[in-house]
């Protein structure tokens, strides 16, 4: 069975096994899926799971909001940083830090 038959989700209708990956961490899945969408239609079976599901997804989002408030807007903040290490990674802003410290020292 392919996963997605698994999910509910029916690969012939969606294409699904494209290959199409979303990204190494959940910043790059945000950002891949904000340039490709597709639309998935779910099976029967999926419908199903999907009503039923319903009220832990509810649970669990409000679990989720409780806790990144009582610890602070901690989700904020991490949104916060994914941004800035899209916008230039860690590895250079060392690389940068460390070629102005040759420069000086030369």
């Amino acid at each position: 069975m392919v996963r997605s038959e698994a999910a509910g989700l029916d690969p012939d209708r969606n294409g699904a096994g494209t290959g199409e990956a979303a990204g190494p961490h959940p910043g790059s899945q945000r950002r891949v899926a904000a340039h490709c969408r597709r639309v998935l239609s779910l099976t029967p079976k999926g419908q199903v799971w999907v009503r039923d599901l319903a009220p832990q997804w509810v649970a669990f989002e409000r679990a989720a909001a409780a806790l990144d408030e009582e610890a602070g807007g901690v989700v904020s903040v991490l949104n916060r940083l994914d941004d800035a290490l899209a916008r230039l990674s860690l590895f250079n802003r060392i690389s940068e830090l460390l070629d102005r410290l040759d420069a000086a020292g030369s």
